[in-house]
């Protein structure tokens, strides 16, 4: 009898944004290197995106994830073999998440908060509308377009991206097993799986920066914090009409959000003991992959005009993420901190992206920096991907926004961190570099805004620590050695699917 050497299908469900569906097209490109029919669902909206495109990308930077799915066919983030199965991309009939988030609440300097018991008190009246932007009409539209997907790809296996609500709902109600798959670290994902009330008493909840440690002072309002947050959650009128929808519609189990951790997922997670939380239990359902970035081709292949300005000095990058506008006033600020740097550090130049916004560009920012111009370039987006030119060895610190994707390219690549958060995980990310001693929080004083003398002296730091730079680096070389990032993803994925555990491919 012969034995059918059919490839393997993997579905993939994500949201469409850089920050989510990073961690999806990595592990992707892996998947398809071992011979396995990928697809891709995510959200298409079109004239939606249309309308709200001067508010989360004016200019047209971003490319939509159907393209980006063209792109990883075509080898744009890493080589892919003649006569590979190219990736098929499928549209979720429903907006994007950020898409509707900003047709919601258009103004993102309203979303930006502080941290501390009042900005996290306050904050959480606006976590309903990230939460449930959509109507339940569209949540539970979404829900039905996934599993009308899944029926027509008829996978092997599912990963669902860990804030695609309708994918897991669309599994629970077609009664399939999933992975998950997250560009978070373990707080996001594991803080329930914790034991003894552990969330309560042992990390700061959500928007508070009380640390991690927790301590052991700052414990009851942390629980005052974790208790209006649930509170907020569970009494919103439109999260409760979304999960009354929900029911009409017969989709078992509770709304996906309410549900951090499962006993019946398998996760993979893009960190590991080393560079995380230490939380006191991590359970065997998931996985420690390290950061899933996307491969990517030399610089001297993607850019070479950039790689030959990058080896005329030691070069500091600013990449403040795909979502994260400056105001006319941070942006002066990081300037500033810009000029303070390069008039120290004659010999250091500076990269910096600069979004475009609506109000034009700013002169007086130029002003600032001509005192040190000729060695300051900034573009509008970065032709190479950012993992590329931080794998270039030409960077000698990452200035972002705190953002996941952003803090793990730094660890995986050694490169040193100054962190300037503006709103929710962010924050995580900018103690945790510096509990590590790997970063410096650059605007601690008064985040989510900036001070150009402070971000100044935190950028001198962190290009003059050498304890700081071999910590960065000793870090990186550990990763690199110990975790496969993605290839452990796709090795993962696979050995699940061949366990006949996850959405092995049957009649549905």
């Amino acid at each position: 009898m012969s034995i059918s050497t059919r490839p393997r299908k993997i579905l993939f469900l994500t949201n469409s944004e850089y920050g989510q569906s990073n961690v999806v097209l990595a592990t992707a490109y892996e998947l398809i290197l071992n011979n396995v029919e990928v697809h891709i669902a995510s959200f298409e909206a079109p004239a939606l995106a249309e309308e709200v495109s001067h508010i989360i990308d004016y200019g047209n930077a971003r490319s939509p994830i159907r393209m980006r799915v063209d792109e990883l066919n075509a080898g744009t983030y890493g080589p892919i073999p003649t006569g590979s199965i190219t990736a098929v991309f499928h549209a979720i009939a429903s907006p994007g998440m950020v898409e509707k988030l900003a047709l919601v609440a258009r103004d993102q300097e309203a979303m930006r908060h502080g941290v501390g018991f009042l900005e996290a008190w306050r904050t959480y009246a606006k976590i309903p509308r990230i939460l449930s932007s959509y109507t339940p009409e569209e949540y539970v539209g979404g829900v039905h377009s996934c599993v009308e997907i899944v029926k027509a790809v008829n996978p092997d296996g599912i990963v669902v991206e860990k804030l695609c609500a309708q994918g897991f709902d669309a599994c629970a109600l077609l009664g399939k097993k999933m992975m998950s798959i997250t560009p978070n670290s373990f707080k996001d994902t594991l803080g329930q799986a914790q034991p003894n009330g552990f969330a309560l008493w042992g990390m700061g909840v959500e928007c508070s920066g009380f640390g991690f440690p927790l301590p052991w002072y700052l414990i009851p309002l942390n629980i005052i914090l974790m208790i209006r947050f649930i509170i907020i959650i569970v009494t919103d009128p439109n999260i409760k009409a979304i999960d009354a929808k929900r029911k009409e519609a017969n989709i078992p189990g509770q709304y996906p959000f309410f549900v951090t951790y499962s006993k019946d997922i398998e996760y993979l997670l893009p960190t590991g003991r080393e560079f995380d939380l230490k939380l006191p239990y991590i359970p065997k359902n998931v996985t420690t992959c390290g950061p899933l970035t996307l491969p990517s081709h030399t610089l001297s292949q993607t850019d070479p005009e950039l790689l030959a300005w990058l080896r005329r000095n030691p070069t500091v990058l600013i990449n403040l993420g795909s979502h994260v506008y400056g105001s006319v006033k941070f942006n002066r600020q990081l300037a500033t901190a810009t000029r303070i740097l390069l008039s120290r550090n004659p010999r250091m130049q500076v990269l910096w992206k600069l979004k475009p916004t609506a109000s034009g560009s700013d002169a007086a920012t130029a002003d600032i920096l001509a005192p040190v111009a000729d060695r300051v370039q900034r573009v509008k987006w970065l032709r190479a991907e950012p993992i590329s030119i931080l794998r270039s060895g030409h960077i000698i610190a990452s200035v972002h926004h705190g953002g996941a994707n952003s803090y793990f390219e730094s660890v995986e690549t050694g490169t040193p961190q100054v962190a300037l958060p503006c709103w929710f995980d962010t924050y995580d990310y900018a103690e945790k570099m510096e509990r590590l001693g790997i970063g410096v929080w650059g605007s601690k004083s008064c985040a989510p805004g900036l001070d150009g003398d402070e971000c100044g002296r935190a950028l001198i730091r962190v290009v003059e620590d050498v304890t700081m730079r071999e910590k960065a680096r000793e870090l990186g070389e550990l990763v690199r050695r110990k975790y496969g990032g993605r290839k452990d993803a796709a090795r993962k994925i696979l050995e699940l699917v061949v366990e006949g555990e996850f959405g092995l491919r049957r009649e549905l």
